[in-house]
């Protein structure tokens, strides 16, 4: 199911400006304060706490899964 671009082209303007913001003052303020606060012990920790995992939302296999949905979008846009 297609939906009309006028239903869906202000409420996504008004997710991307805020999501913009939302990253600005991480990449502003909140991301440079952690830096200063947390010592290399502290990353560490972290690390073991949380090691990095491969996202499945941004990994190869999205990319494969809406191929056909994005080839849909560019027919009818």
């Amino acid at each position: 199911m297609m939906l009309k671009r006028e239903s869906v082209e202000a409420p996504a303007s008004t997710y991307i400006t805020y999501f913009r913001n939302h990253m600005s003052m991480e990449e502003s303020k909140i991301f440079p304060l952690v830096q200063a606060l947390l010592s290399e012990e502290d990353w560490a920790a972290i690390e073991k706490a949380a090691p990095f995992e491969r996202d499945p939302l941004f990994g190869g296999s999205l990319e494969k899964r809406y191929e056909g949905l994005h080839q849909q979008i560019v027919r009818e846009a």
